[in-house]
């Protein structure tokens, strides 16, 4: 037994002599295992990552998130070979062809809203015509009428 044991167990049994062997177990609980020099310190600690450390270095690290989005082997096990795969890869557009049909999208929308436009534009002046036409008659009629 060395002397930090040996100072341990001489104040266990003062303490159980002055209190009950329960009080003594609890407070000699609270003590540190080892020596009170063994403990570390706030100075001790200052060169130690934090948790923002660890944070900030798996920043540019894949999370479970962006893992979910890969393969997994019952996928790769449905494409058992690299021919399988691209066979299947086939069937799906690239990221060219998708980049294409947005700007055949955006330019057909365009052209899209010009017509409308012009439809536009073009039964207005009809309806306006019409309506005209037709007040014109109605006021003839009705001079002639009360004239």
């Amino acid at each position: 037994m060395n002397n930090e044991e040996s100072e341990r167990a001489k104040a266990l049994s003062d303490l159980e002599r002055a209190t009950s062997s329960h009080t003594a177990a609890y407070i000699m609980s609270k003590l540190p295992p080892n020596n009170w020099n063994e403990l570390a310190t706030k100075s001790d600690l200052v060169g130690l990552a934090t948790k923002a450390d660890l944070a900030e270095a798996l920043a540019d690290y894949p999370t479970k998130a962006d893992l979910a989005n890969y393969p997994t082997k019952a996928d790769l096990a449905n494409h058992p070979t690299k021919a399988d795969l691209a066979e299947a890869l086939a069937n799906y557009p690239t990221k060219a062809e998708l980049a294409e049909l947005r700007a055949e999208m955006h330019v057909m929308g365009a052209d899209l809203r010009t017509e409308i436009h012009r439809s536009i534009v073009s039964q207005t002046r009809w309806i306006l015509g019409y309506l005209t036409g037709w007040t014109g008659i109605v006021l003839a009629i009705a001079t002639w009428a009360l004239g």
